[in-house]
């Protein structure tokens, strides 16, 4: 009678372990699902970030194209090229713009080789493609976008008539 009762409380232990792992192994798997679902989140979260930031620079591409700083006369998304080399050349941008970068790149018709822009000075304006009005270093992943404009300067024809001459610009900003 006492090898059964023996039996009987080995058989109880085990069924207690049974269970204990049991728990032990579903309490493990909500945690890695728990896990897995911070996991997913938190990149979904990344990429509406970075999503907010690219809309954010799209929004500064089309207003700075407006701003009287670059806009020209007759308005409607047209950069006076004049006005951005002399922006060029100041520091006010730093305290006006909440971005790293301001590129103005000519598109069409290109003065450089091929796949070389040649950058604006003051020696060869305007046969020249990109004017780089502020750059601050950017850091790698910066969210960037662009705008196409129209690049317009007075100049003088044959004759001397003073008239505005316009091309296809892209202003690229990074935030």
């Amino acid at each position: 009678m006492v090898n059964d009762n023996i039996k009987i409380n080995k058989s109880g232990q085990f069924k207690i372990q049974q269970m204990a792992f049991m728990l032990m192994g579903v309490v493990l798997f909500f945690i890695l699902v728990g896990v897995f679902w911070l996991a997913l989140k938190s990149s979904s979260l990344k990429k509406s970030a970075a999503g907010f930031e690219q809309e954010q620079a799209i929004a500064l591409a089309l207003s700075l194209a407006d701003s009287p700083e670059l806009a020209c006369s007759e308005g409607g998304q047209c950069i006076d090229f004049y006005k951005a080399m002399v922006l060029k050349n100041t520091r006010i941008t730093e305290g006006l713009w909440p971005i790293s970068s301001i590129d103005i790149r000519r598109v069409y018709p290109r003065t450089g080789n091929l796949g070389q822009p040649v950058e604006c000075t003051v020696g060869n304006y305007p046969n020249c493609d990109i004017i780089s009005i502020k750059n601050s270093n950017p850091k790698n992943g910066n969210a960037a976008s662009s705008s196409f404009v129209k690049l317009c300067r007075l100049e003088k024809n044959y004759e001397g008539y003073v008239y505005q001459k316009c091309e296809l610009g892209e202003i690229i900003v990074r935030i």
